[in-house]
């Protein structure tokens, strides 16, 4: 399994109240669907685990499931962070369905091959392809990042295909990445940018930003020229600049909930404010610009 291409986030819906809204699962997907988005993704938290019950969950993946399955894209299921022994509940259930899952370190760093155990347990009962969530890991002293040794460790099962990469430095990503150059790695943070300087160290896909709301931008942008990447980057720095400085979840939600595929957020998450809304909007109408 070889993931490829702008790989988009899905984002939970909530009702005023406060209920989980499966029901704009669907609508969204599709819309990146037409626009050449061809890998979805629940993800802890784009996905926003924390807020949700493990019922909740699994009702907001299976309906992301139905929603790629009637597309006929591939979804890559996102389990939230547990101990091992809850989660080999979620993998046996997510055994039933044929979608590779992506496995987050519930935990702190002590040592590397304390880690390594962790997947390489969950991989050996995974019927399916298993994706790790490079995560910063707290540790005893601050964060830290995944290593080329641990990297080395995963790589070498056969379940094991493959990383989200969310390393503290792109130096970090590019040694990571030797370490397994037969993985998909996804490059998070949104940027097409970030993908194009880590594509020649082993990068393949990228996490989606400004394609969560403009997705023929990235799906032109692996195949395109000199010029046309050039002013892909240059409007995505110009997008980027606004959203990043409201906070990228924040702006990201209340970006959509204008597009009319989100209907709103559930507390503790907050609603952007009236100035922020309008600057959201100016940063949009960047993505429509010839």
């Amino acid at each position: 399994m070889l993931v490829t291409g702008p790989v988009a986030p899905i984002p939970p819906s909530f009702s005023p109240l406060g209920r989980l809204r499966t029901e704009d699962v669907k609508p969204y997907m599709r819309f990146l669907a037409d626009g050449g988005i061809q890998t979805f993704m629940t993800t802890e938290g784009t996905s926003q685990f924390a807020l949700l019950s493990q019922d909740e969950i699994r009702e907001f993946n299976n309906a992301c499931r139905t929603a790629a399955r009637i597309l006929g894209k591939t979804l890559v299921v996102g389990l939230p962070p547990l101990p091992d022994r809850m989660l080999a509940t979620e993998i046996d259930a997510a055994n039933h369905h044929d979608n590779p899952i992506m496995l987050i370190y519930p935990d702190r760093h002590y040592n590397d091959r304390h880690v390594a155990d962790h997947f390489l347990t969950a991989a050996n009962i995974s019927r399916n392809p298993v994706l790790v969530h490079g995560r910063p890991m707290k540790g005893a002293s601050g964060q830290v990042d995944f290593s080329p040794q641990l990297v080395a460790i995963l790589a070498q099962h056969p379940t094991i295909r493959g990383m989200k990469e969310e390393c503290s430095t792109l130096a970090a990503s590019a040694a990571m990445m030797a370490a397994a150059p037969h993985f998909s790695f996804i490059v998070a943070g949104g940027s097409c940018g970030r993908f194009h300087t880590l594509r020649s160290a082993g990068a393949t896909a990228f996490l989606s930003g400004m394609g969560s709301f403009a997705p023929t931008l990235e799906t032109r942008f692996r195949s395109a020229d000199t010029p046309t990447i050039d002013a892909i980057l240059a409007k995505e720095k110009r997008f980027f600049n606004i959203f990043m400085d409201i906070g990228w979840h924040k702006a990201m939600r209340e970006a959509l909930r204008q597009m009319g595929f989100l209907s709103g957020n559930r507390p503790p998450f907050p609603d952007a404010s009236k100035a922020e809304s309008e600057r959201i909007a100016a940063a949009l109408a960047i993505l429509v610009e010839p």
